[in-house]
């Protein structure tokens, strides 16, 4: 995937890799948890190969930020390895969003699917009522009825989570609900209908 990326995309992108994967730099190859041996560095290696099968030409960024245990090694195609690590850290913001989507949420992971196109279709139905969850969440937690589908004493489930257990107390209850966003077919173009 890494080597489609870099021949057929313009894409940058930050890879968390394992100390034990080879790199090579110049003849000689070295597992990457030799680049870091103190915390508070980063010690950034330009142009190795990465993997023996595949020998791309990528950045290493071998990474240990004084608050963590051990070091974090990634692999890069952008060329400053603090940037990579800003990249990196920005990552947590959408492990929320890729565990609703999987595991924790729809499941499109089991989906089996494997055209494009109809893959890129579930994508964008599953985002759709990613956002429709939100907002029940949020009307959850704005009515007060989390204690129907959450602890009493707090709020354990995230706005997704409360949205979509908050559709399924009253599906299956059988009251009514709203949908709470709508799209204005000026919005979509003359030609949505």
């Amino acid at each position: 995937m890494v080597e489609w990326v870099q021949t057929q995309t313009d894409w940058s992108f930050v890879l968390r890799t394992a100390p034990n994967i080879k790199v090579r730099q110049g003849q000689l190859w070295r597992k990457v948890g030799t680049y870091s041996k103190q915390k508070g560095s980063l010690v950034t290696a330009y142009q190795v190969a990465f993997t023996q099968k595949a020998a791309l030409s990528l950045n290493l960024a071998a990474w240990w930020g004084a608050t963590y245990e051990e070091p974090i090694y990634l692999i890069t195609n952008l060329p400053n390895g603090s940037r990579a690590c800003w990249f990196y850290k920005r990552r947590f913001r959408i492990e929320t969003f890729f565990s609703d989507q999987k595991s924790r949420g729809f499941h499109i992971n089991k989906s089996h699917l494997s055209d494009p196109i109809r893959v890129s279709r579930l994508l964008i139905a599953a985002c759709l009522a990613y956002i429709w969850m939100i907002c029940f969440g949020l009307f959850v937690v704005a009515r007060g009825k989390t204690g129907l589908i959450d602890c009493t004493d707090r709020v354990d489930k995230s706005l997704f989570r409360l949205g979509l257990d908050w559709l399924k107390h009253v599906l299956k209850r059988g009251l009514p609900f709203d949908v709470y966003f709508f799209f204005q077919p000026a919005q979509l173009g003359e030609n949505v209908r």
